[in-house]
């Protein structure tokens, strides 16, 4: 079987029209020096990716494979950049990467990356369908999978969610041909696939912990036909897994800095995971984020009206117990019950490859109503599929409405050298330094030693208590939403927790500030209020705008400081 069969052009035209709809939202945040995107490893992070997963000593947050394959792809554009550079300096040199041109190329080539690994795993995807069911139920799983808010998101951006789902994808599509033929270069390329989805984020490893042990242990005790018979299963089973091991510790960087490994894993089991814990480690706890998740997919993944297909397919599917057909919907609750339980979170990625494995029986569903029902069921799924395309495409209506585009117009308009003060992720601010904005005075606050920064072109970097914000009597201050609102204390429902690092950030200092700038009241200063401009006619006819992992969709909080001759800001309000 080819990857793509020449005569399927209905799944060729729709991975078309995927790559078209990427493209729409790809250019949000470009120019920049730094992404928008919370946790995307370009256009600086995976620098660090390379240089602490390497060497021995220090490990990353995240494994060696997709920051390295961005290192090679990059490295001519970071070469032209170095020989460019106006001074040859240490200090001449980092700046000229850092700045605009040079970063806009580096996260433009990372976010097309991106996109071609997501069709990559859409095809994917149609291939497991395909050989599991029929090829009607792969097409319409490729067009809602590709409809899918997380699916979709996480396929343009430099997060590893979106590049770990598509080895992923290849390595499920492989497994079905070590059930096929039992041949030793399937059961090879498997471990090695799925070393590599491991290698890109750790966090792949869940989805194999509930399909690992039925298909490839316990199934060819209970059907030894299935698979390569007796003895031999095992043999090549376990020559499969010493090739996976090696390969992920030469592609996750273990091999090269076993130190780093063993730092990761201590990061990822304690603060990168306990952390940010949301939810106890309790029954109470665990009934909470399952109830939080179940009720956040209609944000996360698709309408109700995608759920019931899915719902459909489901049923359809276990008509006759057969456990390969099972395999998407065994992928799909590993990932729920071996990650996002275990670290007590929700949220868009935590959700990716359920969703993803789940587009298999919303396209099951489909393909049966549409053969059972008749032609007339077809325009009805149809405009489920429009339904759910229209709930996808208001993140790129978001994301070209956000809220830091006004506050930069509104900051083009200061006269030069206006003092300017900020604090929050790098991630969530402004393009300071970019154009008229490299006149203005700006100062970063914050807890952390000014050396310990992700460096902001144009900004003065100060250490200091965030209680000191207003101090300085700043004509301005520009804070993100989502940092003040970290600020605010909010009751907690039974189950829930307040994340360590939030209680951390808490304690440096400012609850008494923030509180007041969350009111609307702050001595000194007029508290504005920057919304997301989403457009009104979507508001009134019930779409609203979208809000994925304080990246998109979140407002802006201008303090302005009375007296101060400053214009007003295109959209803002009073809180």
């Amino acid at each position: 079987m080819r990857f793509l069969p020449s005569d399927w052009r209905a799944l060729r035209w729709l991975l078309a029209l995927h790559v078209v709809l990427q493209l729409s939202g790809i250019g949000w945040d470009l120019p920049c020096s730094f992404e928008w995107e919370n946790d995307g490893v370009a256009p600086r992070d995976f620098f660090a990716g390379i240089a602490l997963n390497l060497p021995p000593g220090h490990g990353h947050t995240y494994p060696l494979l997709h920051n390295l394959l961005l290192g090679i792809l990059n490295l001519p554009t970071l070469l032209v950049s170095v020989a460019t550079s106006p001074s040859w300096t240490p200090d001449g040199i980092l700046h000229h990467i850092l700045d605009y041109p040079t970063m806009t190329a580096v996260h433009l080539t990372a976010k097309l990356l991106s996109v071609l690994m997501g069709v990559i795993a859409l095809a994917a995807l149609a291939r497991v369908t395909a050989r599991l069911f029929d090829r009607q139920a792969a097409i319409w799983t490729v067009a809602f999978a590709m409809v899918n808010l997380t699916v979709a998101y996480y396929g343009r951006t430099t997060n590893l969610d979106g590049p770990y789902l598509c080895w992923m994808a290849l390595a499920a599509d492989r497994l079905l041909d070590v059930v096929e033929s039992g041949a030793w270069r399937d059961y090879r390329l498997f471990a090695l696939l799925l070393a590599a989805s491991i290698a890109t984020k750790d966090q792949a490893y869940a989805a194999w912990i509930l399909p690992g042990p039925v298909l490839l242990l316990a199934w060819p005790i209970v059907r030894p036909r299935a698979l390569a018979a007796g003895a031999n299963h095992w043999r090549l089973l376990g020559k499969a897994l010493l090739w996976g091991a090696l390969g992920l510790a030469a592609m996750g960087g273990a091999l090269w800095n076993p130190p780093g490994f063993v730092h990761r894993l201590q990061t990822l089991t304690g603060h990168a995971s306990q952390d940010w814990r949301s939810y106890a480690p309790s029954l109470t706890g665990v009934l909470q984020n399952l109830r939080d998740l179940a009720l956040a997919t209609p944000d996360e993944w698709w309408p109700w009206p995608v759920l019931l297909l899915v719902l459909l397919g489901l049923v359809v599917a276990l008509r006759r117990v057969q456990p390969l057909k099972l395999l998407p919907l065994l992928l799909a609750a590993s990932q729920i019950f071996g990650f996002t339980l275990v670290v007590g979170r929700i949220g868009h990625r935590f959700g990716l490859p359920t969703g993803f494995w789940l587009s298999t029986y919303a396209g099951l569903g489909a393909a049966w109503l549409i053969a059972h029902v008749g032609p007339r069921a077809r325009p009805a799924v149809l405009a489920v599929w429009l339904f759910a395309l229209a709930h996808t495409l208001t993140v790129q209506v978001a994301q070209w409405t956000d809220a830091r585009r006004p506050v930069e117009a509104w900051l083009a308009q200061l006269p030069a050298k206006t003092r300017i003060l900020i604090a929050g992720p790098v991630v969530s601010q402004p393009r300071w330094g970019r154009g008229t904005l490299a006149a203005l005075d700006v100062t970063r606050l914050g807890p952390q030693p000014v050396d310990q920064r992700n460096p902001l072109l144009g900004v003065r970097e100060l250490q200091g208590d965030l209680t000191d914000l207003p101090k300085s009597s700043p004509d301005a201050i520009v804070l993100p939403a989502p940092f003040v609102s970290e600020f605010v204390a909010h009751e907690s429902r039974p189950g829930e927790v307040v994340q360590v690092v939030v209680q951390e950030r808490r304690a440096a200092g400012g609850q008494t500030f923030f509180a007041d700038v969350a009111a609307g009241h702050v001595d000194g200063y007029r508290v504005v209020q920057v919304p997301n401009q989403w457009p009104r006619f979507l508001d009134e006819r019930g779409w609203h705008v979208p809000h994925v992992h304080s990246s998109v969709g979140e407002a802006m909080i201008v303090l302005v400081r009375n007296g101060a001759q400053l214009p007003a800001i295109a959209g803002s309000s009073t809180p």
